[in-house]
């Protein structure tokens, strides 16, 4: 078989944005669901999120996974078996301005007029990504993060003021950190008209691709969609009739068709 590749499924990043909102703020808002956008077209400022402002565009939104690996060796046999635990996920911005949003974090003081020592500072935190021409994508945290100020740069001549920040995540009950929030509108349920007589034909959700038998019964697109590397259960997708399919997405967003098949909002 001859591996397929999709370039457009690649990311190649042109613009980055850095919002956060207080986890007081949030929580007098009714929790995360409440401030969730609903694309990442939408207008962050009306939902209590704040603009960071520039950032350092080298040093871009890092992600660090890590955790614990523990290996068992046995005379002969090394590392005949591994186990992995406390996995965690560690994100990061530079903040190149001090403005009104970054004094709250940049070692923050009793007044706006004061500058403190570092603090607990817990944040819900979206990250807005914009690959021109092929992907938009937020990534909004799920719970309250601690945002620790890992450097401040001082005064250089010459050189930039930054504020470098480790931004420490931690999961849901469901191990999740982000949700994950596309360019799309809102669009949950969709009508999949099958018009190839033979071969295959595919159906694509947030980058990736299905590649489904023409003459597939529900039960099988439904299989399809959820084998998809997405991180969605099978459970979180519907797909009814007997063509043309009726199709329900576990979160609103896009789907797209492409050669044998035709895809609109039910």
């Amino acid at each position: 078989m001859v591996a397929t590749i999709n370039p457009d499924a690649s990311h190649i990043w042109d613009e980055a944005e850095v919002w956060i909102q207080s986890k007081a703020s949030v929580d007098a808002a009714g929790g995360i669901a409440n401030v969730l956008p609903a694309t990442v077209d939408d207008d962050f400022a009306a939902k209590g999120w704040d603009y960071v402002g520039l950032i350092d565009a080298k040093k871009g939104i890092p992600v660090d996974p890590s955790g614990e690996l523990k290996e068992f060796d046995g005379f002969g046999y090394t590392s005949y078996r591994q186990k992995f635990s406390k996995g965690k996920v560690k994100t990061g911005f530079t903040a190149l301005e001090d403005n009104a949003v970054t004094a709250g974090i940049v070692l923050p003081g009793s007044a706006p007029d004061k500058i403190g020592v570092p603090k607990d500072l817990q944040f819900y935190v979206l990250y807005r990504t914009v690959d021109q021409g092929f992907a938009d994508l937020a990534r909004v945290t799920l719970r309250p993060a601690t945002l620790e100020l890992k450097s401040h740069s001082g005064a250089v001549e010459g050189e930039q003021e930054s504020y470098e920040f480790v931004v420490h995540h931690s999961p849901d009950s469901n191990k999740d950190v982000f949700q994950k929030i596309g360019g799309a509108a809102g669009v949950s349920d969709y009508l999949v008209t099958v018009t190839a007589g033979s071969g295959t034909f595919p159906l694509t959700f947030q980058g990736n691709t299905a590649t489904i038998a023409f003459d597939a019964n529900a039960a099988a697109v439904k299989a399809a969609l959820a084998g998809l590397d997405d991180g969605f259960k099978a459970s979180q997708w519907s797909v009814t009739g007997t063509g043309p399919f009726t199709v329900t997405l576990p979160v609103p967003g896009v789907l797209v068709g492409g050669a044998g098949v035709t895809v609109a909002p039910a």
